[in-house]
């Protein structure tokens, strides 16, 4: 079992190491990262504007920008650990009133893990192209929330043939389609933890903190041509 502890800095936390991981995601200078502690359940394509938005931003302090505005995410259950012994985190919102709180490294601004009240504390997102994931990864199961995907500046979306949930149907219709992928946040984690929890996590990094930035706001992406 590993054992989260608060540090004077509030942003730094400190995690002794735990069994052998099943998967791990590091920030993409390798400073520090993530060990989880089971396999991953599920992984999506996201068109929201808010996915697109937060990896503009880390592009935006001098990340690599991804070749696509399709954010690409993999869900795992909320049981992990800190890789090094002492990591320097952010905790983020894009703005008041933004429901996914974001782990952010300080060292390169790398987005390890997100939470959002839907998950019910039972899985953690982890979007693959702002850090870099070794893990074995389940098939794409949809692409979600396409009704944010900007033609005008992105050109079409990629072909694909997995389902494609706009996000604006009719509700009974959005419910069903959106099965495809809410059984996994009804996933329960496996008490008692080998690891921790992203909350606790969270709790120890300290206030959350609030980037400002307006919904819908893009980081200097050319339009498509």
């Amino acid at each position: 079992r590993a054992f989260l502890s608060r540090s004077a800095d509030s942003s730094v936390c400190a995690l002794r190491r735990g069994p052998p991981s099943m998967a791990t995601v590091r920030c993409l200078c390798g400073g520090t990262g993530l060990r989880f502690h089971k396999p991953a359940v599920m992984r999506l394509e996201c068109g929201c504007r808010d996915c697109r938005q937060a990896r503009e931003y880390v592009a935006s302090l001098g990340d690599p920008r991804s070749p696509s505005a399709l954010s690409n995410i993999a869900y795992f259950p909320n049981d992990l650990s800190i890789l090094d012994g002492k990591a320097s985190f952010r905790r983020t919102l894009l703005r008041e009133g933004g429901r996914s709180t974001r782990l952010m490294t300080c060292c390169c601004h790398s987005i390890l893990a997100v939470d959002h009240p839907n998950y019910g504390g039972n899985v953690v997102l982890v979007p693959t192209q702002t850090c870099a994931v070794d893990a074995d990864l389940p098939k794409v199961a949809a692409r979600v929330y396409m009704k944010d995907w900007e033609p005008h500046r992105d050109g079409p979306p990629p072909d694909t043939d997995v389902p494609v949930i706009r996000g604006d149907e009719p509700t009974e219709e959005k419910n069903r389609k959106a099965e495809v992928y809410r059984w996994a946040f009804r996933q329960t984690v496996p008490q008692p933890r080998e690891g921790t929890s992203l909350q606790d996590l969270f709790d120890a990094v300290g206030p959350v903190e609030v980037l400002g930035l307006d919904e819908g706001h893009r980081f200097d992406n050319p339009p498509a041509s």
